[in-house]
């Protein structure tokens, strides 16, 4: 919950049209799977060995209705994709225009012990982190987990015992995800650290090109530009290095749980307690569903590093004012009355 807060600066609310219309737009998405199903179905009562003819007509239905709803199908994903970009980019927008305004009532002694470079980082790369979160992955990654618990609870009316060794492995593939949480935070927090780091320095060198050009700092001279990178370099190497394994190991896994349902299917087949168009349903239903948790574990991971920088903004905005008793004068004019200024015992300057 408090990822959510951080990558919305503190408005959930800005998540309803986004996950509303996803929600809506996978919804739309489900008919048509469901339409091939029972085409599926048909096929496979046609060559059974039952006797039962082709329903030619019930399949040219089904390919009339498919053709009516990718019209559907392009709608609802154009609402969908309006909600959660044009959303996206007026909270970056608005929020941008807000931490500019907050910055301008801050104190110069907060303002005096933060670099430049970092407070320009938060309104240009942080806003744009969170922008990429809400657009790209808090949507699509709400949509991903509640389609397939909808089709886990209809496949239980199926048969419980496929459903549960469909998905017997998802806790498993969470747990480690939970498990790389805290090697993620510290990760991610120097990642982005390195990153301000190098922003400062190079911004520093391009303020100063003068100076360090009359005093032959360039080059080799000039270190910190140079060691800034490095360890920005090594930063994102450590990052990729040590949380890829964490979501590959989360994704075989989740994997696993269509090879265990295919075991299962097997044994059951063969013992007689599984009729065969039963498990061509799993078998099509299985190699579906896990596309879009496979998408969710990595969207997962992904949106836990976008949320800490929109924790910085947040952190930044919760930042107190400096506020005064008497109100801002009209004008800003500044007068110089009755001034006397000597060098000395000898007067230059007189009332």
């Amino acid at each position: 919950m408090n990822a959510i807060q951080n990558i919305t600066i503190g408005h959930t609310e800005r998540l309803n049209k986004p996950v509303g219309y996803t929600m809506l737009a996978n919804l739309v998405n489900i008919v048509p799977f469901c339409l091939s199903i029972e085409a599926v179905r048909i096929l496979f009562q046609a060559f059974d060995g039952s006797g039962t003819p082709l329903d030619t007509g019930r399949l040219w239905c089904l390919f009339g209705i498919l053709i009516f709803y990718m019209i559907l199908m392009a709608l609802a994903e154009r609402a969908s994709y309006r909600a959660n970009f044009r959303g996206a980019y007026e909270m970056s927008a608005s929020g941008r225009v807000a931490l500019g305004e907050h910055l301008r009532k801050l104190s110069l002694g907060f303002l005096s012990r933060h670099d430049p470079g970092d407070l320009s980082s938060m309104l240009i790369t942080d806003f744009t982190m969170a922008e990429t979160g809400i657009s790209h992955h808090l949507p699509q990654l709400i949509g991903a987990v509640v389609m397939p618990l909808l089709a886990f609870l209809s496949l239980l009316w199926i048969d419980w015992r496929m459903a549960v060794a469909m998905f017997a492995a998802l806790p498993l593939a969470m747990l480690v995800l939970w498990a790389s949480t805290g090697v993620q935070q510290r990760l991610s927090g120097r990642q982005i650290a390195a990153k301000i780091e190098a922003g400062n320095r190079l911004e520093e060198y391009l303020q100063g090109i003068r100076v360090m050009k009359a005093y032959n700092l360039l080059g080799d001279r000039f270190v910190r530009l140079r060691d800034a990178f490095a360890a920005l370099r090594r930063a994102c190497i450590r990052q990729e290095a040590l949380l890829g394994p964490f979501v590959l190991l989360s994704i075989t896994l989740l994997r696993a749980g269509l090879t265990l349902m295919v075991l299962c299917g097997t044994y059951f087949l063969l013992g007689g307690e599984l009729s065969l168009m039963t498990f061509v349903l799993f078998l099509v239903v299985g190699s579906r569903v896990f596309d879009p948790l496979t998408s969710a574990l990595t969207n997962f991971t992904e949106f836990r590093y976008f949320s800490i920088a929109g924790g910085r903004i947040l952190s930044l905005m919760n930042e107190p004012e400096m506020k005064g008793i008497r109100p801002a004068p009209a004008n800003g004019d500044i007068t110089l009355e009755h001034a006397s200024f000597a060098y000395q015992d000898k007067e230059v300057l007189h009332d």
